[in-house]
């Protein structure tokens, strides 16, 4: 009878601990930071618990203390390498704006779709397409969405590089306010079929540089904007001739 006492005391006693012990590790739960990963601080909460609510009859073997000082050290490992990282990334992104600086009043060539109209002067914006081009046009694009003038673009064989000649005036005879303008090409080969590779470039001088959602941009003194990833071309603006100051820019 009293090893019988002393077995259901020790049931109930297993038992009030099991229920102390999920009643803490819910807080613990509920008092990290909320998310679906577990992160450093919560980890050690979780473990002080169990150390405090284990069952001083059956307590935890060494091989379980061991594995869980084992996925402690490899999520601070962790933690520390994603810190890593973000470190190297925002000097990488430091590197990248000090180094884009030096774009800074030159002549660059890069994928653009845009075209300006400064006191009657209309930007360059050049053409091209794998394809042989049948015949196209430029619809030129205001900033309310609006086609305002279009161009005829006439043929244009394949690898070769096109220039969308706008004289600045609307569709209207009107002429052109200044501002910036998009330019969207459209063009068919000799079967009369759609074609969908035509590349577009823009030249232009670099004004400013600025970084914004993960990218850098060059910002021209004419109000276009060019993603830096897109140059392809550099010209020194001091260089003595044009092949001379010309710096390629490998995609």
């Amino acid at each position: 009878a009293g090893r019988k006492r002393i077995s259901e005391a020790s049931m109930s006693t297993v038992s009030a601990l099991d229920n102390s012990y999920s009643s803490a590790l819910g807080s613990a739960l509920q008092s990290s930071s909320g998310g679906s990963e577990m992160d450093k601080n919560s980890f050690l909460m979780l473990l002080v618990t169990q150390f405090k609510y284990q069952d001083p009859l059956n307590p935890m073997e060494d091989k379980e203390f061991v594995a869980q000082l084992a996925q402690f050290n490899a999520l601070e490992q962790s933690m520390q390498t994603n810190e890593n990282l973000e470190n190297l990334l925002a000097a990488q992104e430091k590197q990248t704006t000090i180094s884009a600086s030096s774009y800074l009043g030159r002549e660059v060539s890069a994928r653009g779709y845009g075209v300006s109209v400064e006191d009657g002067r209309v930007s360059k914006i050049e053409y091209a397409s794998s394809e042989e081009i049948a015949k196209g046009q430029a619809n030129i694009i205001d900033g309310n969405s609006n086609v305002v003038a279009t161009v005829d673009l006439g043929r244009l064989a394949a690898g070769s590089i096109g220039e969308v000649k706008w004289d600045g005036t609307y569709s209207n005879g009107s002429v052109a306010a200044d501002g910036v303008y998009t330019v969207a090409i459209v063009a068919w080969n000799a079967n009369g079929d759609r074609i969908t590779d035509i590349d577009t470039s823009v030249t232009g001088t670099v004004g400013a540089v600025s970084y914004y959602n993960g990218e850098h941009y060059l910002r021209l003194t004419d109000g276009r904007t060019v993603l830096l990833s897109n140059v392809r071309e550099i010209v020194d603006p001091n260089a003595a001739t044009a092949d001379s100051g010309t710096i390629t820019v490998t995609e």
